[in-house]
């Protein structure tokens, strides 16, 4: 009778090993709520993002239904804590605000237990509605924005907010939404695109003068005086907006632009900037376009209303504005002339730079 003998082997790490490989990684945990409600986000997705000079790589991790997150092995450094969820403003932790950048966060090999960081998250503000004309008849098309006081170098002017930040175009239905808003007073544009064609392109009843949509704020007027300003608390939204369109006569403009020194050193726009504008100069999508070779233009349908007709060249550094000069249309314009004088060279040196408040 023969017996068999099972010798059965047992690897263990040693202790002082499981401990020396724990003391190499950082470790961190936290809990996602609603900034309103104080309820727990799920589904957020929540990024340690290397803040470094010598450091790279980002990791990512989704809150559960009760909001809690955790990083392990985290490689020691520093670290920048980042949160974003489709319905939420992102927020880093330690910002005072949304997408503003947070506290920086040192992580060493001491912390082998998690450490705990909870970030608070609002939820976005949504500005949504319809646009109409006169008749209550829906407009497809239109770009639509929510604007804000702000200032551009030391210039009050409108600046927009939301998603998409330039704009949200209204379907079929004149239905616009624009989300990603944070707290605060907005006024809400409606602009008609100048390029488009169709139903506001067509004759007046009289049949001897043109008409077109002209930017329009809430809830009707075509003067940023006549604006009425809507204000969104956190978490608040405006989803039944009715922005109605006005229309104003338009008229032709045409004219030749010379130049006291010869020829333009580069292609030529003329763009037409309403003179109570508060959103600035508009290149892609304002009135206007670009001359011909012989400096001649002439552009149809334009709004009546005073303007700063600039005339801009397209350098390979940028826009430059050559000349800006004021005019009304209150009729149509069949001889504009429009003067570029010769530059004027500036030269010396700086004794001393004042910063300018």
């Amino acid at each position: 009778m023969f017996r068999t003998a099972f010798v059965l082997l047992l690897w263990t790490v040693p202790p002082g090993l499981a401990q020396t490989e724990a003391a190499q990684w950082a470790s961190l945990a936290g809990r996602v709520t609603n900034a309103v409600t104080g309820a727990p986000v799920a589904r957020a997705e929540v990024e340690l993002i290397a803040a470094g000079s010598e450091q790279t790589g980002t990791y990512a991790t989704t809150s559960s239904v009760d909001g809690r997150f955790a990083f392990d092995k985290v490689t020691p450094g520093v670290y920048r804590l980042r949160v974003e969820h489709s319905t939420f403003l992102a927020q880093e932790f330690g910002a005072r605000r949304p997408f503003a950048a947070g506290r920086t966060l040192l992580l060493t090999a001491a912390d082998s237990l998690p450490r705990a960081f909870d970030v608070a998250i609002l939820p976005q503000n949504v500005l949504a509605g319809r646009v109409v004309d006169g008749d209550g008849a829906p407009i497809p098309s239109v770009r639509v924005r929510a604007m804000q006081w702000g200032y551009v170098r030391g210039k009050k002017t409108l600046l927009s907010f939301g998603v998409p930040l330039i704009g949200a175009h209204t379907d079929d239905e004149g239905r616009f939404r624009i989300s990603g808003l944070v707290p605060g007073t907005y006024l809400v544009i409606a602009e008609f695109q100048p390029t488009d064609s169709g139903k506001e392109n067509r004759p007046s009843l009289a049949g001897k003068r043109w008409e077109r949509f002209v930017a329009t704020y809430y809830p009707g007027s075509p003067q940023v005086g006549g604006a009425v300003p809507m204000a969104l608390a956190a978490g608040e939204r405006h989803e039944n907006i009715l922005l109605q369109m006005v229309k104003q006569p338009a008229f032709r403009v045409a004219g030749r632009v010379d130049w006291a020194d010869g020829r333009p050193p580069a292609p030529v726009r003329i763009a037409f900037q309403p003179a109570d504008s508060t959103t600035g100069l508009d290149l892609i999508r304002g009135f206007g376009g670009f001359c011909r070779h012989d400096g001649s233009f002439a552009f149809e349908r334009i709004p009546s209303g005073a303007y700063f007709v600039a005339i801009v060249a397209m350098t390979e550094r940028g826009p430059l504005i050559l000349l800006r000069q004021r005019i009304d249309i209150s009729d149509d314009l069949r001889d504009l002339n429009l003067l570029v004088p010769s530059p004027v060279r500036v030269a010396g040196e700086f004794s001393r730079l004042v910063p300018i408040r």
